[in-house]
């Protein structure tokens, strides 16, 4: 049996009951100004237009403010006066609104889904501030759309102008319109030139989620393999017992106790030459042949007891066996 079970047939079905939303990754959509899918400058065809469209090709002669065209996104840009109004329409979970900065600019106010306001005012000193951020919200509900309103009003330093550059929506990449559904008309592009951090630390955190839990799957797989394997092995391997000697047959040092018997006789009638103990060969006795077979397997008070049988058995052969006495002739 291999040491770990493979776990590809088990992993395959739990691979497909992970969230695709896990994987999802947040792009950040640029849009620009010249996009009329997403933006709306309201009343930018009337006569006079309240908003001046400004590209290369198309410049705009009245406008107070002439920044450098280079360094602006597309090259192109609305410029709006007091009472020009706008909104952007999307679905995404956060909008950033850029434009441009200027000396002494007007007050833009935006309202977020009718609800939500804020205004935009640069109180700085440089002629000209490009990616300049005028608003910004994130934490939007996906699918669904949503809605930033503006209008230009008066500073307090009697400034009127305002210039829009381009938006920035974060979306989830399927939901990213595509070049049939988005004009290319150096408007919307899907591009991170512009893109900002919080939207690749969602991506990132997501993509990170996603691992970790493939990861915890794949180890607790490969660890209950891990345990079936030792489980299985040791089902396989031969048990070993400590076997123990019985006490009735174990002495205080483990080893069987044995004891020889001397047994030395002698007969007073019986010259001195025979008093040392001969070797003898006793006939084989039927009645010996039912005590154990060795002295050594018995315990202490039965192997005692099979000595004094035996030596009683030995004796009554001796007496049996005792040569006549002597008797001296008549003759000496």
């Amino acid at each position: 049996m291999s040491p770990l079970r493979r776990p590809s047939a088990l992993f395959l079905p739990l691979a497909f009951l992970i969230p695709t939303s896990i994987f999802a990754v947040l792009t950040n959509l640029t849009v620009d100004d010249t996009n009329t899918t997403f933006f709306n400058f309201i009343d930018a065809d009337a006569n006079p237009p309240s908003w001046a469209a400004i590209s290369p090709g198309d410049p705009c002669a009245y406008c107070s403010a002439q920044p450098q065209t280079v360094s602006i996104y597309d090259q192109t840009w609305h410029d709006g006066s007091v009472g020009s109004a706008g909104s952007l329409t999307f679905q995404g979970s956060a909008v950033y609104m850029y434009g441009i900065d200027l000396a002494d600019p007007a007050n833009i106010s935006f309202t977020m889904d009718n609800t939500n306001k804020s205004f935009h005012y640069y109180n700085g000193t440089q002629q000209f501030v490009f990616d300049a951020l005028f608003f910004s919200v994130q934490n939007l509900a996906q699918g669904v759309n949503h809605t930033v309103s503006w209008v230009i009003n008066e500073s307090k330093t009697n400034g009127t102008t305002g210039l829009f550059d381009y938006a920035v929506v974060t979306v989830e990449e399927s939901a990213a319109p595509s070049s049939s559904a988005v004009p290319n008309q150096g408007g919307a592009t899907t591009t991170f030139k512009k893109s900002k951090a919080g939207a690749i630390a969602g991506a990132v955190v997501a993509s990170i989620g996603g691992l970790i839990l493939i990861g915890g799957i794949v180890f607790v797989l490969l660890r209950r393999g891990r345990k079936t394997a030792a489980d299985d092995a040791a089902a396989t391997m031969p048990q070993t017992y400590d076997i123990q000697p019985s006490e009735a047959a174990a002495t205080t040092s483990g080893r069987m106790e044995s004891k020889t018997l001397d047994v030395g006789w002698s007969d007073p009638t019986r010259p001195a030459s025979m008093t040392t103990s001969p070797t003898v060969t006793l006939p084989r006795d039927p009645e010996m042949s039912t005590l154990a077979p060795t002295v050594s397997t018995m315990t202490g008070s039965a192997r005692e007891q099979f000595l004094e049988d035996r030596l009683a058995i030995l004796e009554a052969h001796m007496n049996q066996h005792l040569p006549p006495p002597y008797v001296p002739s008549e003759e000496a």
